[in-house]
């Protein structure tokens, strides 16, 4: 099962919409914290990064790699829009794109979102639907050598 699959048989765009944009009204069908970092916002910074899946009025899905700061001065949301993470059909695919998003010049070490183990044990949680990862190359009944797939040539449109 994909991850479009499980946003959509999530059936959440129910009751008020959790925001709206240009695009229209948006329901919130999957935020799963991928990283939990920093301190607890009074006088040392703060981090929450998610997967986030947004589920339109008008059918569409939308995904994003979305960063929650916060201090004593304030908060602030930034996101990354990867539409090809609605194509992935495991978690370990959904951890290699988003391990693979740049971060905005200068933050923290790593200059990509990343997934920690915490949020590896959210996301499979979260998305039990979804296969965890295909089996080790070398075990038994495992399938052959796979081809990597360019997921920018995925039409997010085309996953409904």
């Amino acid at each position: 099962m994909t991850l479009a699959q499980i946003a959509t048989n999530r059936k959440s765009r129910k009751g008020t919409a959790d925001g709206i944009t240009a695009d229209g009204a948006y329901w919130i069908a999957v935020k799963v914290a991928i990283l939990k970092g920093g301190g607890d916002g009074i006088s040392q910074n703060a981090r929450h990064d998610y997967l986030v899946v947004r589920h339109y009025r008008t059918g569409e899905l939308r995904a994003y790699a979305q960063r929650e700061t916060w201090n004593q001065d304030g908060s602030s949301t930034s996101r990354v829009r990867r539409d090809t993470l609605l194509a992935c059909s495991t978690v370990e695919e959904i951890i290699q794109i988003l391990n693979s998003i740049p971060l905005e010049a200068g933050e923290y070490e790593t200059g990509h979102f990343e997934v920690t183990p915490e949020g590896k044990e959210r996301l499979e949680a979260d998305l039990s639907e979804m296969v965890a990862a295909l089996p080790g190359p070398d075990e038994e009944g495992a399938p052959g050598p796979l081809v990597p797939v360019d997921r920018a040539d995925v039409d997010p449109q085309a996953i409904r």
